[in-house]
């Protein structure tokens, strides 16, 4: 048998992330930034949408760049917190007990 996974808001919840390296990208560029319902809001929609509308076309590369930096470094301290003290570690590891091969999917566009 083989389990898949989706690893973002099935196994972490990103949220936390998405809208403070969304917020802190936007500041560091001088820029007003969304307010957490509207990031909350556009989830799901690609940066490369919702950003231009937010900041303009002529600022939309640069805070897309911010952002992902920021939200790099933020989920992977995030995500290692919670998976090292969460649930998600103890259900991977009954998995792992019963012999069943797992496969955890992120799809993330990168340049």
């Amino acid at each position: 048998m083989l389990l898949i996974f989706d690893l973002d808001g099935t196994l972490i919840d990103s949220k936390c992330c998405i809208v403070k390296a969304t917020q802190e990208a936007f500041g560091l560029h001088g820029l007003p930034a969304p307010s957490e319902n509207q990031i909350v809001d556009k989830m799901g929609i690609p940066i490369e949408v919702t950003f231009p509308e937010w900041s303009g076309w002529t600022n939309a590369q640069l805070v897309m760049g911010s952002y992902r930096s920021l939200y790099g470094e933020l989920s992977r301290a995030v995500s290692a917190a919670r998976f090292e003290h969460g649930k998600s570690r103890l259900g991977l590891r009954q998995i792992a007990r019963k012999k069943l091969r797992q496969i955890i999917c992120k799809v993330k566009h990168t340049e």
